[in-house]
């Protein structure tokens, strides 16, 4: 069967297990032991969509399982060195006779490095491999569950796995449980909201899978390293945390994929949702969409602030200030702020110990259903700190003044007192940072420059989008 983009775009996925075991996937990552709430269920649609969205799945699963397991073995651990960073490419053939031969090598370093790599990956038990790039040979006595494997040849590749195996600890996460949430857990995608072909996979409601353009592919595995010692040395980041990427390829199609951590890890609902760029030229929601449930509004749309309080608005401008350098030192641009808003409803009566003395529900009445909205990486790392998943509520001037008042409250950041003002959790995370300041944007600056105001477009140069949206950012910050 060919997997065409119409069909690998197409609708959800669900297991074909829908037992006892999605619950054990729905664990926090940091604390297996503890449950998710249960998911929305998404619909089914036409048969032969499903098929094969069902065996794009299974390939994708079964070879993120195989590789997460080899390269999280204690015999792997080393520190990470950039100059022999390294990619795992992984060949399946499957043919009638249901007999496996699998290709492990070694190929080329990523972009980023141009060095070769000695240690293969992607086996489902410690395998080392020269550098001769020879091909080993498995039968089916090899292979831990032979109906897990994928019934239809592809090739997966494994990019700088090393890294990300670093970046996944430095977050706090346990490799087990990351894995059999992403091979357990039910699947549904969803298109991003806005111009780009990208699709969404949630896993569960730790992790989303993002598809991505050759382009970014590459351009990412050129900055990974960058990206990897500033996240080191600002774990409070409001950058995404990239987990994982990998390449997957089916019949000839090909897909690049991105795994980052999902900034909305909480059983509240999400009622109102922001991408706001800087910009105002056509950013705001049209009317129909704002009809939708699912509506992310933008620029022109926020119409109030969001109140913080001077110690925190002081800490969370500094942070961004640090991660826009960051990207304009990269020189990206065309990244949003996004902003999540759920809507806490005062009980009357009050106990003591959260901000303002009143207690809240933690699931009020939907608006918009946690995980069928578009949901974007993580804003900090409190994971560090806190756990994945933990809703402890804490007054706001018992908060230490750093970063993990970004995620102090069910996982976002308590509104500050303020008269009039409705009591908010705020969610927030810089998103959409693989867009580089090329010739293509350049063009675009170009041609929207000549017809609109060049101050108000979203296609900037790096260095002035970053100063405009932080300015901007700002300006709703109280």
């Amino acid at each position: 069967m060919r997997f065409n983009r119409e069909v690998l775009a197409s609708i959800s996925f669900e297991p074909e297990d829908p037992s006892g075991d999605v619950l054990t996937a729905r664990r926090s990552l940091t604390q297996p032991s503890e449950v998710h709430s249960e998911e929305p269920r998404v619909s089914r649609s036409s048969p032969q969509q499903n098929e094969a969205t069902l065996n794009l799945i299974r390939c994708m699963k079964w070879a993120l399982g195989q590789s997460i397991t080899s390269i999280s073995h204690p015999a792997k651990q080393r520190p990470l060195n950039p100059k022999r960073d390294f990619t795992i490419k992984t060949k399946i053939k499957h043919d009638v006779s249901r007999e496996v031969q699998m290709g492990a090598t070694c190929c080329g370093a990523s972009a980023a490095t141009g060095v070769k790599g000695q240690l293969g990956a992607t086996a489902p038990f410690p395998v080392e491999y020269d550098d001769d790039d020879e091909a080993s040979q498995m039968d089916e006595s090899d292979v831990e569950s032979h109906d897990e494997l994928p019934t239809v040849p592809l090739t997966f590749v494994d990019y700088s796995p090393m890294c990300y195996r670093h970046i996944r600890e430095f977050f706090g996460i346990d490799h087990r449980a990351y894995c059999e949430v992403l091979m357990r857990s039910r699947w549904h995608s969803t298109p991003t909201p806005g111009k780009s072909a990208a699709r969404l996979f949630f896993c569960g409601k730790d992790w989303v899978i993002k598809t991505m353009t050759r382009e970014e592919s590459k351009f990412l595995r050129r900055i990974l390293h960058r990206y990897y010692f500033f996240v080191l040395d600002h774990p409070y980041t409001l950058l995404p945390h990239f987990v994982g990427h990998h390449k997957l390829q089916i019949s000839g199609e090909k897909m690049y994929i991105i795994i980052m951590q999902n900034v909305f890890v909480t059983g509240n609902t999400i009622h109102e949702k922001y991408d706001l760029k800087g910009s105002t030229v056509g950013r705001f929601a049209t009317e129909s969409e704002k009809k939708k449930q699912t509506c992310t509004q933008k620029d022109l749309d926020i119409n109030r602030p969001m109140y913080v309080g001077a110690p925190r608005r002081n800490l969370l401008i500094e942070q961004m200030k640090m991660d826009c350098r960051f990207l304009n030192q990269c020189n990206i641009m065309d990244y949003s702020f996004l902003l999540g808003i759920h809507v806490l409803p005062v009980y009357e009566s009050c106990r003591p110990g959260l901000s303002n003395g009143c207690s809240y529900p933690s699931n009020p009445t939907p608006i918009v259903q946690n995980g069928t909205a578009d949901t974007v990486p993580p804003m900090g790392t409190g994971d560090l700190l806190q756990p994945l998943g933990s809703a402890k509520m804490l007054n706001v001037n018992d908060v230490p003044l750093d970063g993990r008042c970004f995620r102090a409250d069910q996982g976002g950041m308590m509104s500050a007192d303020h008269p009039g003002a409705r009591k908010e959790i705020y969610y927030i995370g810089i998103i959409d940072i693989l867009q580089e300041y090329n010739s293509r944007k350049r063009m675009e600056t170009l041609l929207l420059g000549a017809v609109k105001d060049r101050q108000k477009i979203s296609s900037v140069p790096a260095k002035e989008y970053a100063e405009r949206f932080v300015s901007f950012v700002s300006s709703i910050i109280v």
